[in-house]
């Protein structure tokens, strides 16, 4: 009952939360009647199921104290009966009646005490079941790549493999390929294709099996810190931190004011950060609400244009920004990416197509197996290919509008290469 109270008790927590966050549109949107409504659903179940304890509580202690009375009160009894047999006298039995009904109270309170001890250990119950959990690789391995690691950003997967958990099925088959230096790869596919999964194993976020090479290193057999920290992402959902805005930018300290001016300039951010008074020490709310969803965009285009890497992952950098591609800030970070990051390895996965029509070579993933991997212009002249019928559900206009850049690129860099 205590485990059922608990679990009833989280969802009025996380309303509450989500209702203060989204105050504004809730009121905008003249939703708060449902959220009220919602509020009390979700008390009504949690003071059920802490009624329901509270009730079990009581009765387990005034059942146990009823019992008891009752046996000690049939031994006194029965004991008085047989006084003359066991020779006691009516004094003893008169102190032991007495003894019994001043034992009441206390005994109740240690019975009820008992109870709620071993109700109350459930915490410590789910607490020492985290320490139960499979532990992550070590962050440093005893065998560490060069500091100069990778300098070339070229990844090679064999037979990579994955699954979240042991009694799971895999969500990446087999998959093997060879991502050359400096390219631009877009990773397409269909919801669950397993374009995040193969993420989430380069970066080890899950244990993969089969082997991923970067510039020759096996990078499963390193420590988590030593990978992780050579490849920059920029996730779809922008990740930002209570506390100060220098402190989001190099949460290690790594680099000086200089720098983080020169990065904040590049996303044209500098001026909106000088107009604060604090300048790089202006506070930033849970989650960057303070900021708007493309401010808090660029600041992780910042962060990932400080670190440097030869390698950059991009969970579709805007997908959360306006969807219109002459929006400012959409276009906006996509050249920034295209400019800042052209002498890295860049892997995107495509939530929308035409943000990737410019990649050096397209992976097209189906049921976390590899099914195409080419240039978009090549992959669209295939009939029936997975990609082309990718962009052919886009709509008929617009997939002439993909082709048409497909062909722009595949020409462009035709020419280059002729050069």
């Amino acid at each position: 009952m205590k485990r059922l109270e608990a679990m009833t008790k989280s969802p009025i927590f996380s309303h509450i939360s989500d209702t203060l966050v989204g105050l504004q549109s809730i009121r905008a949107l003249g939703m708060s009647r449902k959220f009220l409504q919602d509020f009390d659903r979700f008390q009504d179940r949690h003071t059920g199921a802490f009624f329901l304890y509270l009730s079990a509580n009581r009765w387990y202690s005034l059942r146990s104290l009823f019992f008891l009375d009752i046996y000690f009160i049939f031994v006194i009894l029965l004991s008085l009966v047989l006084r003359d047999m066991i020779g006691l006298s009516g004094g003893l039995f008169g102190m032991a009646l007495n003894y019994l009904l001043t034992m009441a109270d206390p005994f109740e309170d240690m019975m009820r005490l008992s109870a709620v001890l071993n109700t109350q250990i459930t915490s410590v119950e789910r607490i020492m079941s985290f320490t139960r959990l499979e532990q992550e690789a070590p962050i440093v391995s005893d065998f560490p790549p060069p500091s100069s690691w990778p300098q070339n950003g070229e990844i090679e997967l064999v037979n990579v493999g994955l699954r979240y958990s042991s009694d799971t099925d895999h969500v990446l088959h087999n998959i093997t390929c060879l991502m050359k230096s400096r390219e631009k790869i877009g990773i397409v596919g269909r919801t669950g294709a397993g374009k995040s999964s193969l993420l989430a194993a380069l970066l080890r976020l899950a244990e993969p099996t089969g082997e991923i090479y970067i510039d020759d290193v096996n990078v499963l057999k390193i420590g988590l810190h030593e990978l992780r920290n050579k490849i920059s992402v920029i996730p779809q959902d922008p990740v930002l931190f209570s506390g100060t805005l220098r402190k989001n930018l190099d949460s290690f300290e790594e680099y000086t004011d200089g720098q983080l001016w020169m990065a904040l300039e590049q996303v044209q951010l500098k001026l909106k950060v000088q107009s604060e008074r604090e300048g790089l020490y202006m506070e930033v709310s849970d989650s960057g609400q303070n900021l708007s969803v493309g401010q808090r965009q660029l600041v992780c285009l910042a962060r990932a244009i400080l670190r440097q890497n030869n390698i950059l992952v991009l969970d579709e950098a805007t997908a959360n920004v306006d969807h219109n591609y002459f929006d400012s800030t959409d276009m906006l970070i996509q050249e920034t990416i295209r400019s800042r990051f052209k002498n890295c390895t860049v892997l995107t996965v495509a939530h929308r197509i035409h943000t990737i029509m410019d990649s050096s070579r397209v992976m097209v993933l189906n049921q976390g197996k590899l099914v195409e991997f080419d240039t978009p212009h090549r992959l669209l002249q295939k009939e029936d290919g997975f990609f082309r019928n990718l962009v052919q559900q886009t709509g008929k206009a617009q997939a002439q509008i993909l082709q048409t850049l497909a062909l722009n690129y595949h020409k462009e860099r035709s020419w280059y290469m002729f050069l």
